[in-house]
């Protein structure tokens, strides 16, 4: 079955900061330069999953299906460490499974991979997006 995922690069004018967002995809082909922030699915933990699946928390097909269609804490990080960050203020995931993911291990990850700010996205998050100075 082909997947068409799309994500959204947005470049605010005025100060030229740049936003990519991507969700619902399992990985990015793609090289970004000059970012300053991304909105990033970070869907599950591919060893809670695993286990998960092990233990009938979710069946086989969902976790087939899992492993195809969204974006593993292992491909983001990949993703981010094929890109230049050094113009990135904040990384703020999003998306993140209600069985098959951690929080803590989500974000400590990634910061641990990238040491750049990183945020869950949880609702009601608001987040000053600006760069310093202007």
């Amino acid at each position: 079955m082909q997947r068409n995922h799309c994500g959204y690069l947005i470049q605010y004018k005025p100060t030229g900061e740049k936003l990519l967002y991507a969700t619902d995809t399992y990985y990015i082909k793609y090289k970004f330069s000059k970012l300053n922030y991304l909105l990033l699915e970070c869907n599950y933990n591919k060893e809670i999953a695993k286990e998960n699946a092990k233990n009938g928390v979710i069946n086989k097909t969902r976790y087939s299906r899992l492993l195809e269609s969204h974006f593993s804490l292992d491909n983001v990080i990949k993703f981010l460490k094929s890109n230049d960050l050094s113009y990135v203020k904040n990384i703020i995931l999003c998306h993140l499974s209600d069985t098959n993911s951690n929080q803590n291990i989500m974000q400590n990850s990634v910061y641990t991979a990238t040491g750049i700010p990183t945020t869950i996205a949880e609702p009601g998050l608001n987040l000053e997006l600006k760069l310093y100075p202007f």
